[in-house]
């Protein structure tokens, strides 16, 4: 009888001991799953703010805020010098509404030709640590209203990420 019973007390230590490992191996995979996913939508959120970033090149100067227009009809696409200083001081005081279409970005023109004249910022709002940024430039048409005339410009669009 004794015999029987140090048998069967063993046969229960080891299940105990083989479904411990099991709920050991099952946590460690979880965990691992869980870093992995993590990781994985954390990729896929930069590539998306990439990808927002680039759309954001193209269709920033096309915005009513900034383009040329004469009561409301886009006439050129170009960007006019007195909207951008009117834009500045309204994404200033809009500041939620902007931080959600913009996100973390600096905005500027700076007018090339006929000669330089001219440096606006049109948004800003990079936060001071930024673990790395993108910076994209391209070319706009700018229309300067004090004197009646168009200038090439550069618009360069400065984005954090992280």
């Amino acid at each position: 009888m004794q015999l029987f019973f140090k048998r069967g007390t063993l046969e229960t230590q080891q299940t105990i001991i083989i479904v411990f490992i099991i709920v050991v191996l099952i946590l460690l995979g979880m965990t691992v799953f869980y870093r992995y996913m993590n990781l994985s939508v954390k990729n896929e959120f930069n590539e998306y703010e990439k990808k927002s970033f680039d759309n954001l090149l193209l269709t920033f100067p096309m915005i009513p805020e900034i383009v040329c227009s004469s009561y409301g009809v886009k006439e050129n696409l170009c960007v006019d010098s007195i909207k951008i200083d009117s834009f500045y001081v309204l994404s200033e005081k809009e500041d939620n509404y902007y931080l959600s279409k913009l996100g973390a970005r600096n905005i500027t023109v700076t007018l090339l030709y006929p000669e330089y004249k001219g440096y606006w910022r049109i948004y800003d709002n990079i936060p001071n640590i930024c673990l790395s940024t993108l910076i994209k430039r391209t070319p706009v048409s700018v229309y300067i209203a004090d004197k009646d005339e168009y200038g090439i410009g550069e618009m360069v669009i400065q984005g954090c990420f992280d």
